[in-house]
């Protein structure tokens, strides 16, 4: 993955709140790299984790919950 194609996922994830709460729910990593792939990202597996682990961390500090790497909710 180039760094314009980190940097557009990361635009797209900024702007388009459906696809980022898509990202966020999914249940495992590969279910992420479908989606990034489908949506037209070339990313590898650490550079959608990184991206998604910002969003992750926000919605954590908004929700006051923990989630996983790739924006999982962890419950307990």
């Amino acid at each position: 993955m180039t760094i314009s194609q980190s940097k557009a996922l990361y635009k797209k994830l900024k702007v388009d709140g459906r696809f980022r709460e898509k990202l966020l729910a999914a249940d495992t990593m590969d279910e992420c790299m479908e989606m990034v792939s489908l949506s037209g990202f070339d990313c590898s597996r650490d550079e959608v984790r990184t991206v998604i682990n910002v969003f992750a961390e926000r919605k954590g500090s908004e929700d006051s919950e923990s989630f996983s790497l790739w924006g999982n909710r962890i419950t307990g």
